[in-house]
């Protein structure tokens, strides 16, 4: 099973990359035109960043067995379903108007957000690898017994051995059942009931001028201050301007001189 996850894992990571990037350049924005606060942008940013590192660091899972740790293999689910759900409450944080029906689903997901992992981590920690809450004696009133049969060289073989500790845990298994598939189904309606948002237009076009030359790879923080600086020097409003040692940017060269007319032709006797 392992093997066949680790390409899901590597792709469910690069599509929450790709979806944290996509979300953050929209609510930047959004903010930029005024249609949601500072607190609210953040919010947006810091749940998405949070969302993309873990994610990035989620196929560990796939390392970290149940064999090797089972609380913490079941704990990074946990952690999964919080930071999931923090994406989510920043996309309703941000809504000026949520329908009565995203309403009542954001509760039922909050509700099972909070309670799986809750009473997952109740059951985890009242489990007693090798002894009944209750049973001390570590006697064999204590397991519950199975016979299992063995293939041998000598023919079956039938053994008593233990199938684990006879244990009732203090939340039903049922109800951990529940959650569990409850939540990804809630999640899989989040499409749904997510309130909307203004889309993104992308143009992509060649940069043919440049083709072949070095170009320098402006980081967003040059692009920005590139783009205050020509805002203020054509505005002439607060900004520096020529005289004051900014540069604006230079004009375009002038057209090439048109070519020389053509001669008429000559005609030879």
């Amino acid at each position: 099973a392992r093997y066949a996850a680790m390409p899901l894992q590597v792709l469910q990571a690069f599509l929450a990359g790709r979806y944290v990037g996509l979300d953050t350049t929209r609510a930047s924005l959004e903010k930029r035109t005024g249609r949601i606060s500072r607190k609210q942008y953040w919010f947006s940013r810091v749940a998405n960043t949070a969302y993309g590192v873990f994610m990035l660091c989620f196929p560990v899972l796939l390392v970290l067995t149940p064999r090797v740790n089972t609380k913490a293999h079941t704990y990074l689910f946990f952690a999964m379903i919080v930071f999931s759900f923090v994406v989510i409450a920043a996309n309703f944080a941000e809504s000026q108007k949520v329908a009565l029906a995203s309403k009542i689903w954001m509760g039922l997901f909050t509700a099972h957000t909070v309670l799986l992992p809750v009473f997952g981590i109740v059951d985890f920690s009242a489990y007693d690898e090798w002894e009944v809450a209750g049973c001390r004696s570590g006697g064999d009133e204590c397991y519950e017994w199975a016979e299992v049969e063995l293939e041998t060289a000598y023919g079956p073989l039938v053994v008593n051995t233990t199938r684990g500790t006879a244990q009732e845990p203090p939340v039903p298994w049922y109800v951990l059942w529940y959650l569990d598939w409850g939540w990804f189904a809630l999640l899989g309606l989040a499409v749904v009931f997510l309130p909307d948002s203004p889309p993104l237009i992308v143009k992509w076009k060649l940069d043919e001028e440049t083709e072949g030359e070095q170009v320098d790879i402006a980081t967003p923080a040059k692009l920005q201050a590139a783009v205050a600086t020509t805002d203020n020097v054509k505005t002439g409003s607060g900004g520096p301007s020529r005289e004051e040692g900014v540069d604006s940017i230079p004009p375009p060269p002038p057209p090439p001189p048109p070519p020389p007319p053509a001669l008429p032709p000559i005609l030879l006797p």
